[in-house]
């Protein structure tokens, strides 16, 4: 687990994607689940 989570780090330290890229790369579910619960949450508490 730690050997694969130091790899995925040197990569992702080596190669800077774009922000899109880094999205498309795949970021913890969670997060993505947060981000988008806020975001309709604004929306519906705006509208």
């Amino acid at each position: 687990m730690e050997d694969q989570s130091s790899a995925e780090n040197r990569y992702v330290q080596r190669h800077r994607p774009p922000i899109l890229d880094h999205y498309g790369h795949g970021l913890p579910s969670t997060l993505m689940l947060i981000v988008f619960g806020l975001l309709f949450f604004l929306m519906f508490f705006l509208l």
